[in-house]
């Protein structure tokens, strides 16, 4: 999990301003770990009252933009949410719309990847969909 200062440190990295709002924002990210607009939204307006939905929305836009979030879309449902540590695997329950990571090793995985099929690969983006314990009891 990234301290403030890592995050103030990503965004100077990046030449954004660091605003309470973005602040703010990547705080929750991380606290929630995978979280909607909506639900950011939500969290964000009880600390905050006076942050807009649409500040919200161009925040997390330009954030995923520059790297520092990344957008998982989720079939069916809307895309969450969560700060950018990375390459790793997602599962989403298709019953509940949880969202776990697993961690990987990137590296051997690309590997593998252009030893077999030829192809040059220095990221990915996989997601596994099924039931999570709770849906499957």
């Amino acid at each position: 999990m990234k301290t403030t200062i890592g995050f103030e440190e990503a965004l100077r990295a990046r030449n954004l301003k660091v605003t309470p709002q973005r602040m703010l924002l990547l705080g929750e990210v991380s606290r929630l770990g995978h979280v909607g607009i909506d639900e950011l939204y939500e969290k964000v307006k009880t600390v905050s009252p006076s942050v807009s939905l649409a500040t919200i929305y161009k925040n997390v836009n330009l954030l995923v933009e520059e790297g520092v979030m990344k957008e998982v879309p989720i079939e069916g449902r809307k895309s969450v949410y969560e700060i950018d540590r990375g390459d790793h695997i997602h599962f989403v329950c298709r019953t509940c719309g949880f969202v776990e990571d697993f961690n990987t090793d990137s590296d051997e995985l690309c590997a593998m990847f252009t030893e077999r099929y030829g192809r040059q690969i220095d990221g990915f983006g996989i997601t596994l969909s099924g039931h999570c314990s709770k849906c499957r009891q």
